[in-house]
Formats: structure tokens, C-alpha cells, sequence
């Protein structure tokens, strides 16, 4: 047909990365990237369509560095447009399908409380009138049992159809099971725990869940309710439950307190004794409770409240701008070869990197052919280190002024206080383990800046 376009629409395509990445990635890589090219081509006329239920990156997280920059690659041929449905159109949707009607005056009452309950927190962002009006058909799920609910299936789900499958589903987590057995009550945030890591265990059991640290802190104090509790297991469990997936899904600086927490245990959960319960998994260090955070975590094997001591080692260590003597104890930058002169000659030629905080230009020695100076000196002006490099053109040395310094101060700072905390709790061996992946974390960004 002239001037026709050919669409080509590609369903599910999150499946063949799957295969592609678990099989021959090289070859997949190759073979997308051909697709693209080819559907790229203005003289082809051809519209490639695919969709995926989570970033491209995400498919090839098993992989190996080099592989995940191929693929990488491939992911900046196609153009990626996101489509997440808005919290509020899904309970609206969750709403319409339960249509829920209250028989007594004492669960309309019931319902209102976890309105309010929900609006008091701020841990989701729901106007009030709408709160109290989709609650009302969201029964006998809370609002806030329904706002962890949508935002874990949009996470670990896909959207309206993971909700769909939870309204329809029948198994023993399920909500019309729950109606069942329970009528009347609310199907809260424990219930939800249960059927996400019934219906999702493989994902969340997997490395791809980027909360897998997370699950795994709540199911380490499940074990830990079984192993110290003979009475109220399951009261302490849905508890536990509850503070876990709160830590995941409520927005920071939300208001989840010790006021909070029995509160909703006592409406949702209809535990009456739910402040002695708390009381328990407190003393028992199951939970801890983040001042500064205002919300409880799981125990994730440690005492040590992080931010906290990270606080305190501010009284410790004073904040310097010497940003060129502090980065010498992170340099984690070895030479690189000038490439270009070493394939145009076939002599290799190496510089290094020399941290700086004033304009030097001194001679290479040995096996280095060259330097590059990293000037952090936020005196000095960008003319004045041109200036300085023109002097110095007939010589292999290269300048790089940092606009940045700022940024890499407070960096510093940060790996300062976390090297702190971390030598005043030596002996805490879960705390080291934590300490040291924030360290080399903030040592990656530093690199990157």
C-alpha cells in the first residue's frame, strides 16, 4: 500500500527478555538491537510497539556488568513510556467491584474510625472527602489495608490485573474466603502480608524484589514471634506484618507512632489488649521504633538505630572543606590509557589521577605519561584554571575544575559519620554488615560525582 505503516505490536514482551536473559543474552542483545535499527529506519515506515510490565534494566539484573551495558545499550533504542495507574483510580475500580453495603451502625462507625485513623498518619495521599468516600465501598478491606495493597500489586503486580485476580481469587488468603469466615470484620494489613507472600512468594523470595531485604526482615521476625511467644502468636504476627509493610509502602515523614499503631490494631486488627502487645514486641526488640522516622521497623538483627548514631557522630567529627585530603583516603581511581594515541600508534600511554586543591603541574615519572589534576578549590575560578592549563599546553597535563564541591563535601561528611558509627560498634556484626554496604554505596556515588 503506498505511503501504508506497518505496525508491529509485541505483547508481553517482558517474556522474551526473561528467556533471552536466562539463555543467550549476547545473542538476544543482537538481535533486539537489529529489531530497533531496523524499525528505526525511515524507509521502512514501521512502528514497533512492545510492552512490558517493569523496566527493561530489571530483566537483566541477573546478568554480568558487561552484559547489563549491552543491554542498556538496546534500552536506549526504544522509548519507554511508563504508565502506572494513580492510587486512586484503582481503589475506585477495587470500590465499584466489592460495592460494599455495612449492616449495622457499629461497622459504619468502624469504617469512619479507619478513615480517620488513615488521615491522621499522612502515609498516603488521599484527600479526605474521597478517603471517606471510597472507603465506604472498599469494606470490609480498611483504607489503609487498601492502599498497601495497591501499591504492592503496582510493585510486585501488574496494576488493575493483579487487583482483579486479588477481588476474584478464592484461596485461603483470599478476601472472599475472609468474608467467609469473617464476616463483619476488617481484612487488614497482616491479611494482606498473607496473600501477597502466598500469591507472590516466588518473587518475593527472589533476588529481582527490590524489597527483598525488607521481606526478609519481617519473615526473620516472624521466626524470632514463634521462638519467644507461647501465647497471642498470631495477634503478634499481624502486628509484625502490619509494621513491615508499612516501613514499605508509607511515604516518609508519614505519622505511624506507638498512638498509631494501637490505634489500628485495636480497629482493624480488633485487638483490645493491642498496646501491651506492642509493649511486648518492643521489649523483646522484635520492632524498634524510629524517633526521627516516627514509625516502627522490623528488627532486621540489629539494635543499632543508624540514623540515630549517625546523628550523634555529628557531635564526633567536624565537617571540613578540605575536600582534596579527605578524597586521598577514597581514591578508588587507577590510571586510564589514552586510547585514541594508543590504537593511532601502538604505543600505550598512560595518565593518573592527582587530587588537588591547588593548580600544580608537576612532571610525570615512571610508567605515567601523564596527569590529570581533579582541582577542588571552590576560591578558584574556572578562568583562572584555564589559564593555568594554557601555560602548561606543551605538557600532557589535564585540568578538571569541580563546580560540584559542595556536593562532594557533604558526601564526604557522610562517609565520615558512617566510618564513625562504625568504629564505635565494632563488636555489632550485623551493624558492620550494614555499615559497610552504606559505606561502599556512598563510596560509588563519590566515585561517580
Amino acid at each position: 500500500m503506498k505511503n501504508g505503516c506497518l505496525v508491529v505490536l509485541i505483547d508481553e514482551f517482558g517474556k522474551f527478555l526473561e528467556h533471552a536473559a536466562a539463555n543467550d543474552p549476547g545473542a538476544a542483545v543482537y538481535f533486539f538491537q537489529s529489531l530497533a535499527e531496523f524499525a528505526a529506519d525511515p524507509r521502512h515506515n514501521v512502528l514497533l510497539i512492545t510492552t512490558v510490565h517493569q523496566n527493561v534494566d530489571a530483566y537483566a539484573f541477573g546478568l554480568s556488568v558487561p552484559q547489563r551495558q549491552e543491554w542498556s545499550k538496546v534500552k536506549g533504542r526504544f522509548r519507554e513510556i511508563t504508565f502506572n495507574e494513580p492510587i486512586e483510580q484503582l481503589l475506585r475500580l477495587a470500590a465499584t467491584h466489592l460495592n460494599a453495603t455495612r449492616r449495622d451502625a457499629h461497622e459504619e462507625e468502624a469504617v469512619l474510625q479507619t478513615v480517620l485513623i488513615a488521615n491522621d498518619t499522612r502515609a498516603f495521599d488521599l484527600k479526605p472527602a474521597y478517603a471517606e468516600e471510597v472507603a465506604t465501598g472498599l469494606f470490609p478491606l480498611d483504607l489503609l489495608a487498601a492502599n498497601v495493597l495497591t501499591l504492592c500489586l503496582q510493585r510486585y503486580g501488574q496494576n488493575e490485573r493483579s487487583l482483579f485476580s486479588f477481588l476474584e481469587a478464592s484461596d485461603h488468603t483470599s478476601l472472599k474466603q475472609f468474608r467467609r469466615d469473617r464476616p463483619g470484620a476488617f481484612y487488614h494489613i497482616g491479611q494482606v502480608y498473607d496473600y501477597l507472600f502466598f500469591n507472590f512468594y516466588s518473587f518475593l523470595q527472589s533476588k529481582f524484589n527490590p524489597d527483598y531485604a525488607a521481606w526478609s526482615a519481617i519473615r526473620n521476625g516472624l521466626d524470632e514471634i514463634e521462638r519467644t511467644f507461647s501465647e497471642n502468636v498470631e495477634e503478634y504476627k499481624h502486628l509484625l506484618k502490619t509494621v513491615g509493610l508499612l516501613n514499605i509502602t508509607a511515604a516518609q515523614g508519614s505519622n505511624l507512632n506507638q498512638a498509631f499503631l494501637v490505634q489500628y490494631a485495636k480497629t482493624a486488627l480488633g485487638l483490645e489488649n493491642a498496646a501491651d502487645l506492642v509493649e511486648a514486641l518492643k521489649k523483646h526488640k522484635i520492632i524498634l521504633y524510629r524517633a526521627h522516622a516516627k514509625r516502627f521497623i522490623p528488627n532486621n538483627g540489629t539494635t543499632l538505630d543508624v540514623e540515630a548514631a549517625l546523628i550523634e557522630a555529628e557531635q564526633k567529627i567536624a565537617k571540613s572543606d578540605a575536600v582534596a585530603a579527605l578524597l586521598q583516603r577514597y581514591d578508588d581511581l587507577p590510571p586510564v590509557l589514552a586510547k585514541a594515541y594508543t590504537y593511532e600508534f601502538g604505543t600505550p600511554r598512560m595518565f593518573k589521577f592527582v587530587i588537588t586543591d591547588e593548580l600544580r603541574a608537576d612532571y610525570p615519572t615512571g610508567e605515567v605519561d601523564g596527569l590529570i589534576y581533579l582541582v577542588f578549590n571552590e576560591t578558584l575560578s574556572a578562568e583562572k584554571v584555564r589559564a593555568h592549563s594554557a601555560a602548561h599546553d606543551n605538557q600532557a597535563l589535564i585540568f578538571v575544575h569541580y563546580e560540584n564541591t559542595r556536593d562532594i563535601i557533604d558526601l564526604l561528611y557522610e562517609l565520615q559519620k558512617l566510618e564513625q558509627v562504625k568504629a564505635d560498634n565494632a563488636d555489632d556484626k550485623i551493624a558492620i554488615r550494614l555499615l559497610d554496604e552504606n559505606i561502599e554505596a556512598a563510596r560509588k556515588t563519590l566515585n561517580h560525582f
